[in-house]
């Protein structure tokens, strides 16, 4: 169809002409030709383009941390011919430029103090020279420069701390504390974040109406650059169906001079408690200690109780009387 329009357009320009499909192949060499010179006269002049490289680092040093942003392309403005030009814009995967970390900066990093070293655009050029034609020059680079900010990488052991959030089933109790293990672990980056963290805390976890032992495999949350060895620990927590106890447990004065003597009213008081049941026939009257002291016998008209729970058995309890009267006697020898 193309070709019956051209032929046509060929008659209405030479009518007379007897073999215009020959007329179209000369037109066509001819033009062919001519683009080529006109192409070949192009390619021939110098010209300015953009181009893109992406940028590869490898072998950092391995007790250093490089904390400052890294390009990862870098922006160059080239001029040349234009057959050299082309080659490079026909690049369907431009090779990319690698630094060797360890070799450019080794020479200036301290033994013990944090670095930084300034790639230059001298040092740029030279990089790129192994990759780009020498037929091409290249004018601007952009960023001209990079900068490496070195940082002493240091370790350090710290506390595991569970972020977790337990409640237990109704007449069920947590027992003792959520144990971690291991308790502590080995935290590792760059020396200014290292030393900010005291403490790893567990990623959060939530457990509801719980009535068995629980034991779960969990991450630890670090901050940012920072890595922990273990990444994961192992969380464990007694849950145990509890029950209700009380009983009375006598007053026992302290810090009493040695030349008097002090009798409260009552003698005792009563305390209810609740403790996990596989742990209830282990209580009796030495697992509270109920004490007056002398320091507050002349604050108080009634002497306050303080009552103490001598182990971790006891999950909660509640006393009674809160005070007491008492008599203060002179011993007779």
């Amino acid at each position: 169809m193309i070709k019956e329009k051209f032929l046509r357009a060929v008659r209405r320009i030479n009518p007379k002409s007897k073999a215009p499909e020959k007329d179209i192949r000369i037109f066509v060499v001819c033009f062919i030709v001519s683009l080529c010179f006109w192409l070949l006269n192009a390619l021939s002049k110098t010209y300015t383009t953009s181009i893109t490289y992406p940028v590869q680092y490898k072998e950092i040093p391995k007790d250093r941390i490089i904390t400052s942003e890294l390009p990862s392309e870098i922006d160059l403005r080239v001029s040349g011919f234009g057959f050299a030009l082309l080659r490079l814009k026909l690049q369907i995967n431009p090779t990319p430029i690698v630094f060797n970390i360890s070799k450019l900066a080794t020479p200036w990093i301290s033994a013990s103090a944090d670095t930084t070293v300034t790639v230059s655009s001298i040092v740029l050029k030279k990089q790129l020279s192994h990759i780009i034609s020498s037929e091409i020059d290249i004018d601007e680079i952009e960023p001209s420069s990079i900068y490496l900010r070195f940082e002493e990488i240091i370790t350090k052991k710290v506390k595991v701390i569970p972020n977790i959030d337990i409640s237990p089933k109704s007449q069920y109790i947590l027992v003792d504390s959520i144990k971690c293990n291991p308790q502590w672990v080995t935290i590792k980056g760059p020396k200014s974040k290292v030393l900010k963290v005291d403490e790893i805390k567990t990623t959060a976890q939530s457990y509801t109406n719980v009535s068995k032992p629980i034991s779960r495999i969990i991450s630890l949350r670090t901050p940012e650059e920072i890595q922990s060895t273990p990444s994961e620990i192992k969380i464990e927590a007694n849950i145990e169906q509890f029950t209700e106890g009380e009983m009375d447990v006598n007053i026992i004065p302290l810090n009493v001079p040695d030349s008097l003597r002090i009798f409260t009213f009552p003698k005792k008081i009563h305390i209810t408690f609740t403790a996990p049941i596989s742990k209830y026939k282990k209580i009796d009257k030495r697992t509270f200690q109920a004490n007056i002291t002398w320091d507050m016998i002349d604050v108080h008209n009634k002497m306050p109780i303080h009552v103490k729970a001598q182990n971790k058995m006891i999950h909660n309890f509640h006393f009674s009387p809160k005070e007491v009267d008492y008599i203060i006697q002179k011993k007779i020898d």
